[in-house]
């Protein structure tokens, strides 16, 4: 019996074990790549939000700054107007109808803004703030109050919700340099 077709045979078998070893190897090579190239588009998406979020959270602490300047500096003509009132008639009245709604459309604004405040430590004195801001804005249900007392309660109030302004402010205006230092 003759040899002879024993070179071409193992030939062709190690010719078709090559080319299922190196289709595998090529599989490998795609299937790394191709993981690779995911990896690469997740950190790509990764990174977008992370500046998408950066950028709005900029833009929103800029605006916080006004808004909470322009509350503030409603509220505070709320106090005025009411202890204008108060050493003018000796109790609280119904305040102008335009300061009322700037109250209203300012307060709306900085809740708005306020709420998208992703720190929750700023976003709790803010909160703080804004319900001092409120209960500020409202004259005592007390109809029996002395002139005297109500000023000191104008006063007062005033004290506390400067207080907690300064806070607010201070802390708006660290976030917002910790954003642009990014």
């Amino acid at each position: 019996m003759s040899l002879d077709w024993l070179g071409p045979s193992v030939t062709l078998v190690l010719g078709v074990a090559a080319f299922f070893v190196g289709g595998a190897s090529e599989r490998r090579r795609d299937q790394r790549l191709s993981a690779r190239e995911q990896a690469a588009r997740e950190q790509a998406a990764r990174e977008r939000r992370n500046e998408e979020r950066h950028r709005f959270q900029l833009e929103n602490y800029l605006a916080l700054q006004d808004a909470l300047r322009e509350y503030m500096r409603t509220i505070a003509k709320i106090i005025w107007a009411d202890t204008a009132i108060v050493k003018e008639h000796g109790q609280f009245t119904m305040l102008p109808e335009d300061l009322s709604q700037n109250a209203f459309d300012t307060g709306i604004v900085f809740g708005r803004l306020m709420n998208r405040v992703v720190d929750d430590e700023l976003r709790d004195q803010l909160e703080k703030f804004n319900l001092i801001a409120a209960k500020t804005s409202i004259p005592p249900l007390d109809k029996s109050i002395s002139k005297e007392r109500a000023i000191a309660l104008m006063d007062d109030r005033n004290d506390v919700l400067t207080n907690t302004y300064q806070r607010a402010a201070d802390m708006v205006g660290d976030r917002l340099r910790r954003e642009l230092k990014r």
